[in-house]
């Protein structure tokens, strides 16, 4: 006998999540009725790119060395 999952248990569970301040992504249910929140990662973005360091300045912009 397969048991699903309730909604109020899975929205509980998600409110768990966000409630440790992370991202849910995705619910995966498992035939014999578990199931898991699998959490977003994060990505990680560089505060100041090659790139942008590289641009010549703007007019009028003073830039430090």
């Amino acid at each position: 006998m397969n048991k699903t999952p309730t909604k109020a248990l899975i929205a509980r569970a998600i409110s768990a999540v966000e409630a440790a301040g992370m991202t849910p992504g995705a619910l995966v249910i498992r035939p014999d009725g578990s199931f898991s929140v699998e959490i977003l990662q994060p990505s990680r973005e560089p505060e100041e790119t090659p790139r942008e360091r590289n641009l010549p300045k703007k007019w009028g912009e003073k830039r430090a060395a």
